[in-house]
């Protein structure tokens, strides 16, 4: 409809989502860990988009690395 600011559909959840998701893999994995995974992820996919699928590939074959402790304690099932 016309005069209506497209962000008045959105809300807060997503970001708060995704900030509690990362605070929970930080925690998880330690510092060192995530910044070397984040800054790779950056990398690899720059000026692109990829979906839910393809992230929780990456994430499973970058970061966790087949560890059952790891993805249990992260929990990303949950997550998406």
């Amino acid at each position: 409809t016309s005069g209506r600011n497209p962000d008045d559909g959105l809300s807060d959840i997503p970001y708060e989502k995704g900030y509690a998701f990362l605070q929970t893999v930080e925690a998880a994995v330690g510092r060192k860990k995530f910044d070397e995974f984040i800054t790779n992820y950056f990398k690899a996919h720059a000026f692109q988009s990829i979906t839910t699928e393809d992230f929780v590939a990456y994430f499973n074959e970058n970061l966790i690395n087949g560890d059952k402790a790891l993805a249990d304690k992260i929990k990303l099932s949950c997550l998406i």
